[in-house]
């Protein structure tokens, strides 16, 4: 197997420090987005007035699910493809190590 160094070392950190920050930052969206999922059937009572449910609202709110359920698996689609870019090799700047 061939091993491989980076040939630019002063990038290196650089590019480890963006990583870093992106995977943080992506943590976090992902763990306000499921806050905000969990905590959404609690405010559904509040949309309703003192006559009734209106159940068209609700179903509206339903559906508006459908929609950030494909937005939700477009970013995690983006994640594995980023992934596997990322394991696929070291990519330009890369010597091999003998």
């Amino acid at each position: 197997m061939t091993r491989y160094r980076t040939a630019f070392p002063s990038r290196r950190f650089s590019r480890i420090a963006v990583r870093l920050g992106l995977i943080s930052v992506l943590t976090l969206l992902a763990t306000v987005a499921a806050i905000m999922v969990l905590l959404s059937p609690l405010a559904l009572p509040l949309l309703g007035d003192d006559g009734g449910t209106d159940w068209s609202l609700l179903s509206n709110i339903g559906q508006t699910y459908g929609a950030v359920s494909a937005l939700l698996a477009a970013l995690a689609l983006g994640g594995v493809v980023g992934s596997l870019v990322l394991q696929s090799g070291c990519g330009y700047g890369c010597v091999p190590v003998s």
